[in-house]
């Protein structure tokens, strides 16, 4: 074969190559791009670009616009309204600039040592769970990354007016550049490229006057875990996590030897790369520590392009073309899970704001604990009803006064790493929803009675009803005020034999129900008696039409009302017991003096369908059962095996996790369900999380095996999604759901 023919064969395999991997990357940039809502620092850019870039002077774009990002990321979110003002439209510059990076990695990548390690450089970039996460950010982490393989093309080539032009981009971008170009004019002083490194070096010393201002006082400094995070990011997992070490060892192992294959090859080319591989980390760790400020991944994201390099360049040391385009496939197969899912992994705060405007009403306050949640909240809060105020509190003082308004209030915290003061005190108020994304919880003041009876939605209702099933008995303990009306007194007796009196003419109770039914209404009373009196009555009606009436002779009896279910319907039920009178035994000589007005001692209620009555569960996990909340009070949604499960079983385990039944048997993984009652746990010992998870799931208490294995575990470390997945795979559980 003709050897330029055999040239022009390789290059159009490149070429076809390099395009399938533009494909698989726009897949994973673009696909649902605007579907995740905007976390705080999306939201602070967006706000940035409306109310400060866009009425900004036309020279605060040369002299700096703010302290944190630079003039060239608010231009791009600028032109970017052109395709509308949502999420797609805000991220859609950072995935062009992380699809545009590709083709650039590869060229780097053949410059240095032919074809197949510009291909494979290029696969594994498109799959680079880092790479893909900040290209689905409105953030300037990917124009960052982009310039960064600008730079790294303009020092491999020497071209002095590329590498000019890429340094005052970078500049122009975000403070986060400081350490990027300093560490670029170190690679460059390293081979004596003292044009290149002056340039860059002049660069560094501008970003503090670009970038003046103060900037948001910080809490935390990086911890011992950082290299290991940094390793992980680089490879497997944008946010650093652990897993697939045979994935981690393989591309750095490839890394190296793309090193030594460099060193020989081209010391001076080595060293650029390297440089800009190794370098970029170690200034920005040596910033953040000299300004004591936190560590997060981003800030050592340019390192991502010259390490892709250098792992590109060690995969082509097979010397087999298709061999190195098939182990880069392999290495991008491995990360395409992570590159899929984690951009998706936000708390979704377009669901919180518009699951509160479902529920909120005129004149409640919604109170934020810091001002992350307050900023989150107030941009996706677009259509409150008058009078809702959205307030921010930092002290306990100033949260109590909302807890103790005439109206509720509902309590937000998310995203501070410090504990605010008001975060934990929130605790004693009922939680309606919480994610372990950005540790959000809900709380609901004044109590979860009120909020089942006057602010519950039909979902909500729903999951109540699935939960308690389908014969319900109210025993009148504690545990039954959920659903206790107007007219009653609290309850009396030891623990399991509790009573309560109807103290007015009327007591009403509130119990949701599914579907109007024909049902049976029993009550276990004893009227208050007296000689000269004459015989109590009783009279059920159900939403307000009438069910029956009883003469109730002074003993215990058992009173049953048959209600037709067209007096039944689907939510909330107000059942009303009107008493024919009421009495206050102090007025009557002879009695004990009581001053309380008494009419009739219930013991309990019962809603029968069929069979037997039986008492609902101990602990029901009451929650917004918002299906738009799914994806935050969930683990991230997997479909469950249907085939395998029983329907009837799972849909009762949903409702007591708070989750109304049908769709979540549609789209929630069974134990992705479970994982909320530990992500919703934040205010709960370890010993009260582990009752309520047996209670909710298993439907009983912890043996002592079972105590005496999880308690020491959790000492150990394990999360309680853990631990909820353990009690989920209970023999008992396990054999009730499954066929």
């Amino acid at each position: 074969m003709h050897p330029e023919s055999a040239v022009r064969r390789s290059d159009i395999f490149a070429i076809a190559l390099l395009l399938a991997a533009l494909i698989v990357a726009a897949y994973l940039r673009f696909k649902d791009l605007g579907v995740p809502s905007y976390w705080l620092d999306e939201i602070l850019g967006d706000m940035l670009t409306t109310h400060h870039a866009s009425t900004a002077p036309w020279w605060r774009w040369l002299t700096g616009l703010e302290h944190e990002h630079g003039p060239l990321y608010y231009l791009g979110q600028l032109a970017a309204r052109a395709f509308g003002r949502g999420e797609f439209a805000g991220r859609l510059p950072a995935a062009l600039f992380g699809l545009a990076a590709i083709p650039l990695v590869f060229l780097a990548a053949r410059e240095l040592v032919g074809w197949a390690a510009g291909v494979a450089a290029a696969i594994v970039l498109a799959a680079s769970p880092l790479h893909v996460y900040y290209s689905r950010e409105a953030r300037p982490y990917a124009l960052l990354m982009l310039l960064t393989a600008v730079m790294l093309i303009a020092l491999l080539r020497a071209r002095t007016g590329l590498a000019v032009a890429a340094a005052i981009a970078m500049l122009y971008t975000s403070a986060v550049a400081g350490p990027l170009l300093l560490a670029i004019a170190f690679t460059c002083f390293l081979r004596r490229m003292w044009l290149l490194g002056g340039i860059a070096g002049a660069a560094t010393l501008l970003v503090p006057l670009l970038y003046r201002g103060e900037a948001a006082p910080v809490s935390s400094q990086f911890d011992e875990h950082v290299t290991s995070r940094i390793v992980r990011a680089l490879t497997v997992s944008a946010y650093g996590n652990e897993g697939q070490a045979a994935v981690i060892a393989v591309l750095f192992l490839f890394a190296a030897l793309g090193a030594v294959v460099l060193a020989r090859r081209d010391a001076r080319a080595a060293a650029i790369v390297g440089g800009m591989t190794v370098l970029p980390v170690v200034c920005a760790l040596w910033s953040l520590e000299a300004i004591g400020h936190w560590f997060a991944i981003r800030y050592v994201s340019p390192a991502l392009i010259g390490f892709v390099v250098l792992a590109g360049v060690g995969i082509a040391a097979v010397r087999l073309p298709w061999l190195a385009a098939i182990v880069a496939a392999g290495i991008a197969a491995a990360t395409w899970s992570a590159a899929r899912q984690e951009p998706f992994e936000k708390l979704d705060w377009r669901a919180v704001g518009a699951t509160l405007e479902r529920h909120v009403q005129p004149g409640d306050a919604i109170v934020t604990a810091e001002q992350w949640s307050e900023v989150c909240l107030r941009y996706y809060l677009r259509r409150l009803p008058p009078r809702v105020r959205l307030v921010t509190v930092n002290s306990v003082m100033l949260a109590e006064m909302f807890a103790n308004a005439p109206q509720p209030a509902w309590f937000v915290t998310a995203g501070e790493p410090d504990a605010a003061p008001v975060r934990d005190w929130i605790c004693r108020y009922p939680l309606l929803a919480a994610s372990g994304r950005e540790d959000f919880r809900l709380h609901y003041a004044p109590s979860l009675q009120h909020f089942v009876q006057h602010r519950a939605a039909g979902e909500d209702l729903r999951a109540l009803a699935a939960a308690l099933g389908e014969n319900v008995t109210l025993h009148s303990g504690r545990d039954d005020e959920l659903f206790r009306g107007d007219g009653w007194q609290g309850p009396e007796g030891a623990k399991g034999e509790e009573f309560r009196w109807a103290t007015a003419k009327q007591a009403s109770l509130l119990i949701p129900r599914l579907t109007p039914r024909n049902r049976r209404v029993v009550a276990h009373v004893l009227p208050f008696g007296y000689p000269s009196l004459p015989e109590q009555t009783m009279t059920l009606s159900v939403n307000g039409r009438s069910a029956g009436a009883v003469a109730v002779p002074f003993a215990w009896r058992d009173y049953a009302f048959d209600v037709p279910a067209a007096l039944w319907r689907e939510g909330l039920n107000t059942l009303t017991f009107t008493f024919g009178r009421v009495t206050v035994p102090a007025t009557l000589p002879g009695t004990n003096g009581d001053p309380r007005p008494l009419a009739v001692m219930f013991e309990s209620v019962s809603i029968v369908e069929n069979g037997a009555a039986q008492p609902p569960p101990q602990v029901i996990d009451i929650r917004l059962a918002s299906e738009a909340l799914f994806r935050t009070r969930a683990a991230p949604p997997r479909k469950h095996a249907a085939a395998q499960l029983r329907e009837a079983p799972v849909k009762a385990l949903f409702a007591r996790l708070g989750f109304d039944p049908e769709p979540a048997w549609r789209e929630l993984h069974v134990e992705d369900a479970a994982a909320a009652i530990a992500f919703e746990s934040a205010c709960e010992s370890d010993r009260a999380f582990l009752d309520r998870a047996f209670y909710v799931i298993a439907e009983r208490n912890p043996n002592p095996g079972e105590l005496a294995d999880l308690l020491p575990r959790m000492q150990r470390g394990a999360s309680r999604v853990e631990i909820a997945g353990r009690v989920l795979r209970s023999i008992d559980v396990r054999q009730k759901l499954t066929k």
